[in-house]
């Protein structure tokens, strides 16, 4: 097999090259979708710690107002009082099913983001097992073609040996036909 650089060793050379771009980019693409979907479950975990401290200024705010009422009402704190309690715990009923959703869409962006990552480990897995299939080929279809090259190579190279050997025969008879 000739071992020199030549265009059909380029060409292979390309497309290798190529194959293995986009087997990285197979991999980039996978690393992105299960990095979304872990930004997700980050995102839902962060709007869930703004939501509670929301909550938490809403009450407060709920309890200046009330207090500030009980001073201006000063007759009628205990309906003030009442009034504060039933609020407050329609805030905490509020709460419970907030915190209920919450959970429960951390728990499903928490899964999904298990799925993806599962998916895209076992589809990484089946993709370099592919690519590596189809190198392994290309490698064999490029040895194959090296090969064919070679004999042709040779058998033009002794064409061509013989082409001029007979051509020199010939003009050594015409030589001598000619004395």
């Amino acid at each position: 097999m000739s071992t020199q650089q030549n265009p059909i060793g380029t060409m292979f050379e390309l497309q290798r090259s190529a194959i293995e771009n986009s087997q990285r980019l197979v991999h980039q693409s996978l690393d992105a979708q299960t990095r979304g979907a872990e930004l997700a479950v980050e995102t839902i975990e962060r709007s869930d710690t703004v939501r509670e401290q929301g909550e938490d200024v809403t009450k407060a705010a709920v309890n200046a107002y009330f207090d500030a009422l009980a001073t201006a009402v000063p007759g009628d704190a205990e309906g003030v009082e009442g009034l504060r309690e039933t609020v407050l715990e329609q805030f905490d009923v509020v709460g419970e099913v907030n915190e209920d959703a919450w959970e429960a869409g951390k728990e499903f962006a928490q899964r999904n983001a298990e799925a993806v990552e599962e998916f895209s480990e076992e589809y990484a897995s089946m993709v370099d097992d592919a690519f590596d299939a189809f190198l392994q080929t290309h490698e064999q279809a490029e040895s194959s073609t090296r090969q064919a090259a070679d004999v042709v190579q040779q058998g033009t190279r002794t064409a061509t040996e013989i082409a001029v050997e007979s051509a020199e025969q010939a003009a050594d008879a015409v030589e001598e036909s000619a004395e």
